[in-house]
């Protein structure tokens, strides 16, 4: 579910309702999420951006990409170039493969950082399944 005021508040009821043994995906565009009805609060000045957002990257114990290189050769820097969490980041081949480790517990978020290359994955996968039925 999108990851906007109704996706994140109806995640927290999804993990209070259904437990931990179900996973819940998020999916937005970036790496924090901002409160939304709080934001008169921010414009007059009674808050403060930290005090109204939630800071996914950070909160993450698993940061993952598809492709590395494509993170690199954004024309407009990437959301985490320049951050500590950026250093985190790993592709996400390498967890699929089990070369670096995914998430080790229940509780713990991975944020995927998709650039792009999820429409082409999903081609090659139907292609090899149509391959395999043939």
């Amino acid at each position: 579910m999108g990851a906007g005021l109704g996706g994140m508040s109806a995640a927290y009821e999804l993990r209070e309702t259904l437990g931990k043994g179900h996973e819940i995906v998020l999916v937005g565009n970036g790496d924090s999420f901002g409160f939304t009805p709080s934001n008169p609060w921010l414009a007059v000045g009674w808050r403060k951006r930290d005090e109204i957002s939630l800071d996914v990257a950070a909160r993450s114990a698993v940061i993952a990409t598809d492709s590395p290189a494509q993170v690199e050769a954004y024309a407009d820097p990437f959301f985490l170039i320049g951050t500590p969490d950026y250093a985190r980041m790993v592709a996400l081949s390498a967890i699929a493969t089990g070369a670096q480790p995914g998430r080790t517990s229940a509780d713990a978020i991975t944020l995927f950082c998709s650039v792009g290359l999820a429409g082409t994955e999903v081609l090659v996968a139907q292609a090899a399944l149509e391959r395999a039925r043939a």
